[in-house]
């Protein structure tokens, strides 16, 4: 399900995300090309953890989505590891990632993640 959030997200924030997409996770290099001061650009998680950034991250990788192609990913044989990846990219983005194990209730399927 969906989380709802009462603030939107800024141009700045925006930018930051799209930078970040583009210089494969450099938070750093994000931060400064949208425009963020030295000191927030040295502490990303000041951006990271904003209301706003989260309703980015909903907007653009709901977890429906997330586990639906978790789901599809389980039940094909093509490029796994490459999906595999992304996927686990962007649950660490939306800090969803879990620390030991979490069962997940995907309806036909059930998912437990386990830290290595």
């Amino acid at each position: 399900m969906s989380k709802e959030y009462n603030t939107k997200p800024t141009e700045k924030q925006k930018l930051y995300a799209k930078n970040k997409l583009e210089n494969g996770g450099n938070k750093y290099k994000s931060a400064k090309g949208a425009n963020y001061s030295e000191a927030m650009a040295t502490n990303p998680s000041k951006i990271e953890n904003t209301k706003g950034f989260k309703q980015l991250l909903e907007i653009y990788f709901p977890d429906e989505f997330l586990f639906t192609e978790h789901k599809k990913n389980i039940s094909q044989d093509k490029d796994r590891g490459a999906k595999n990846t992304a996927l686990t990219s962007a649950y660490k983005l939306k800090d969803s990632y879990p620390k030991e194990q979490t069962d997940i209730d995907a309806g036909d399927l059930q998912i437990t993640i386990r830290k290595k």
